[in-house]
């Protein structure tokens, strides 16, 4: 009789941690070109709180699995302005983000292409004299 009640309270006492735990959802998506639709590859998914992050697939789909509870979740992407997200997180969750190009990056690139075209010297200059 005694071992049975032994192993009924030791049965109980480890239950106990597990009923306790906070539960984990997961929160998963796609991240996308806002302006082509195209999927992101690469793109970092980062949850401050917690300091949990991931990266998106080759198909701009991601998966975190975290704690319920206040978020804020970064979305970042070089040449892509950044996304922030803060929310409740009380079940699964499906969230599709849509990034958008930075324009300044457009225009350095651009800025640069003229550089370069105006750079051009003239033939006469690069000829040895004889």
């Amino acid at each position: 009789m005694k071992t049975v009640l032994t192993t009924h309270l030791l049965f109980c006492i480890m239950l106990f941690p597990v009923l306790g735990e906070a539960q984990l959802f997961t929160i998963s998506g796609n991240v996308t070109n806002s302006e082509n639709g195209k999927a992101l590859e690469n793109v970092s998914i980062f949850e401050s709180k917690s300091n949990t992050g991931t990266i998106t697939n080759n198909k701009g789909f991601f998966k975190l699995e975290l704690l319920a509870g206040d978020l804020e979740i970064s979305i970042t992407d070089v040449g892509y302005k950044a996304s922030n997200r803060n929310f409740v997180l009380k079940a699964d969750t499906t969230i599709n983000i849509k990034l958008s190009p930075e324009i300044q990056i457009k225009n350095r690139h651009k800025k640069q292409m003229v550089l370069h075209a105006d750079a051009k010297t003239p033939k006469k200059s690069l000829e040895r004299t004889k």
